[in-house]
């Protein structure tokens, strides 16, 4: 039996806060991003096991969440356009990519 594996047990080790310009903006450390490239190699070529894949999804889920706060903050922002490390591409100011 799998155990569902909760997205915030990854944040301890999983996350740095950046700051760029005027903005501070959560990003994956590079340990949990190699993590999650690995994961995501090891299912492109179908070798995921259960547990992995439970892992791999707890981490998308931690990317979404990132990846909507960190576009919000920006939205309130004026910079410019940011390309994140993991191909996330934000905007800031008016619209949002």
């Amino acid at each position: 039996m799998t155990t569902l594996l909760k997205p915030s047990t990854l944040l301890p080790k999983g996350l740095q806060v950046q700051q760029i310009n005027n903005l501070t903006l959560f990003k994956f450390t590079d340990e949990l991003g190699d993590r999650m490239q690995t994961l995501l190699e090891k299912k492109k070529a179908d070798r995921l096991t259960s547990e992995e894949t439970l892992e791999l999804e707890a981490i998308g889920e931690l990317d979404e969440i990132f990846s909507y706060i960190n576009a919000v903050m920006a939205a309130r922002s004026p910079c410019l356009t940011h390309a994140s490390k993991y191909g996330q591409i934000i905007s800031y100011g008016q619209q949002m990519l």
